[in-house]
């Protein structure tokens, strides 16, 4: 399976945790591409 890096900015991601930051990549994806591609 490919592999994408999509960039964005974020401010104030610095501040944020590990599990907000993976939280919020995930909402991305599910809004992009679905919600089950956020769970690959």
């Amino acid at each position: 399976m490919a592999t994408f890096l999509i960039e964005r900015n974020l401010p104030g991601a610095s501040d944020l945790t590990p599990e907000q930051l993976r939280d919020i990549a995930a909402t991305s994806v599910a809004a992009e591409f679905g919600p089950e591609t956020a769970n690959s």
